[in-house]
């Protein structure tokens, strides 16, 4: 005999869509009566607190009424209990054919392996130092980071945001580039086009205590010494109202040996030759010494300061009182990430920039070229379209140390940006043209019950695991580009996602939050590479990768 009652629940992990479409599958497979009648909705009732909370339910109006009613939890439990049996009879038959259907609806995912438990091991790894962060939280930022390139980690204080950004970074290998040899009492330059143009060097202050400095505006004829030959050039102490220049300039053999020599971003040694008595009478043009590789950073942590009003103290400025470009540990640090990026090309390593507390001022204010320039896209060589604007020269000035600052600066794709933000009143709200570039994490859930964590020794990780975890990060050197042939392909593998997104976005539409196809190209995005990561298993599935990724 069948029950009088029958319930079916689903709850906080299924949406209200969800729901609906199930009551219409039940209906169409025959496994609910047409006269039977479904509530579909938010559930309140005692009955269903006692789960949890209030959840999402589905069941029959009279059913979910007397849930309600019921005094205790362990009275439904005994009434479920009574029923089994005869819904065992009743939908024993019906199995495989909602397993069928359940299927072709709902389950278009691939779910996590057993055997791949990355996110996990993250999470131990991290733990081993102190740190609380669960497999989702890990998966949900390395996706998201390595989908978008620029993430904002949103919370209350002290739930490790910057920890995370932080310990991250440190999984990956580190860049090596190879310094040339610094000898005592040599100039070291590094050749920019107008020195081949003009055949001139601008001799850095910083050396000019080393030099027996020409009375200004007075040149002086000086031996300059290259290979095996010497050519008599001049030095010239230039003054332009409050500014002066050394300026070394090349003539005949040696102008011509320089340009045969060195290309626009060769490093070239300018050693001074003095006499018995100390004083300059010429220079050596030298190449550099060979140096060996040295290890660099790969992330820059920038405090965000509350008084910053432009993008000048995030990316410096040139003086025209010292004609010098003031530079800043920033704008060194994205110069560092395009070099690696020229040089490396797809085997480049990823650069991290970490802006901690970057609500403190507006964002809007020291950021907005850079919102502007990620709002672009990225053309085929990786390179954002568009480019930050550094100065207004037409070619690169020097800073205070010589290295050159180029007017214009694209952003590499090797470049990731981590902001991470407290909400309190000495803080700024985002403008929705911040929140629509970045992906956002919310940090609020802490778990004290299980802190602290016990001491425990992280292994250090290999650096093949280094090298094959920064090439999954990177996509094999695709980097933090959305490419829309795989948004296509993968559409066309999971149809059910563009549905889904159609639906969110009719429903946001008279509200006018709906979205764009740009949103969309990231949601998917997202998923695909969540999918392909060895980090999946930090989430449910598919499914709970594309619920994390419209909440972001």
């Amino acid at each position: 005999m069948l029950p009088k009652r029958i319930w079916w629940g689903l709850y906080t992990w299924a949406s209200l869509g969800y729901v609906n479409r199930m009551a219409l599958i039940l209906r169409e497979q025959g496994l609910v009566r047409p006269d039977e009648n479904l509530l579909t909705g938010t559930g309140d009732f005692p009955g269903i607190r006692a789960f949890g909370g209030a959840h999402l339910a589905m069941g029959r109006e009279s059913t979910v009424a007397e849930i309600g009613s019921l005094p205790s939890l362990n009275v439904l439990i005994k009434q479920i209990a009574d029923d089994l049996e005869s819904l065992h009879r009743r939908f024993a038959p019906a199995v495989e054919r909602i397993r069928s259907v359940w299927n072709q609806h709902f389950l278009t995912e691939t779910k996590p392996s057993p055997a791949n438990d990355f996110a996990h091991s993250l999470r131990d790894h991290f733990a081993a130092h102190g740190l609380s962060f669960t497999p989702h939280q890990i998966a949900t930022f390395a996706t998201a980071l390595q989908t978008k390139g620029f993430v904002i980690l949103s919370g209350i204080s002290g739930t490790g945001k910057t920890k995370l950004a932080q310990h991250f970074a440190d999984l990956l290998p580190l860049p090596a580039t190879v310094q040339v040899t610094e000898v005592q009492d040599v100039v070291q330059f590094v050749v920019q086009p107008y020195m081949r143009k003009y055949g001139r060097m601008v001799i850095p202050k910083g050396f000019w205590p080393m030099l027996d400095v020409p009375p200004a505006n007075e040149p002086r004829e000086i031996a300059v010494t290259f290979g095996r030959e010497k050519q008599q050039c001049k030095l010239v102490h230039s003054v332009y109202g409050d500014s002066d220049y050394l300026q070394l300039l090349l003539r005949g053999k040696a102008r011509r040996w320089f340009l045969e020599t060195f290309a626009e971003g060769d490093t070239i040694q300018l050693e001074p030759i003095q006499d018995e008595n100390g004083d300059l009478v010429g220079f050596s043009l030298l190449p550099p010494s060979p140096g060996q590789p040295q290890v660099q950073p790969n992330h820059l942590f920038v405090s965000v300061r509350p008084d910053w009003r432009d993008s000048k103290s995030l990316l410096g400025y040139y003086n025209p009182l010292t004609e010098t470009f003031d530079s800043t540990p920033f704008l060194r640090f994205l110069l560092r990430a395009r070099t690696h990026y020229d040089e490396q090309g797809r085997d480049a390593l990823p650069h991290f920039v970490i802006l901690d507390e970057m609500n403190l001022a507006r964002v809007e204010y020291y950021f907005a070229d850079f919102l502007s320039v990620l709002e672009s896209g990225r053309g085929d060589d990786g390179y954002s379209r568009e480019a930050v604007a550094l100065h207004s020269f037409q070619q690169a000035v020097e800073d205070a140390e010589g290295r050159p600052i180029p007017p214009s600066l694209p952003l590499p794709p090797n470049l990731y940006i981590v902001g991470t933000v407290n909400v309190d009143e000495t803080t700024h709200a985002f403008s929705p043209k911040v929140l629509d570039r970045a992906f956002t994490l919310e940090f609020t859930d802490v778990d004290l019950a299980g802190y602290p964590l016990p001491p425990g020794d992280a292994a250090p990780l290999s650096e093949e695991t280094r090298r094959a975890l920064a090439e999954a990060f990177t996509r094999q050197g695709r980097f933090a580009v959305v490419d829309k042939r795989r948004v296509a392909e993968f559409v066309k593998a999971h149809p059910p996602y563009r549905t889904r997104l159609a639906t969110l976005n009719e429903l946001l539409r008279p509200h006018d939050l709906h979205f764009a196809y740009r949103v969309f190209d990231e949601i998917i995005a997202f998923l695909d590479n969540a999918k392909s990561a060895p980090w999946f298993d930090g989430f449910a599935g598919l499914d709970d990768a594309f619920d994390t990724a419209v909440l972001m």
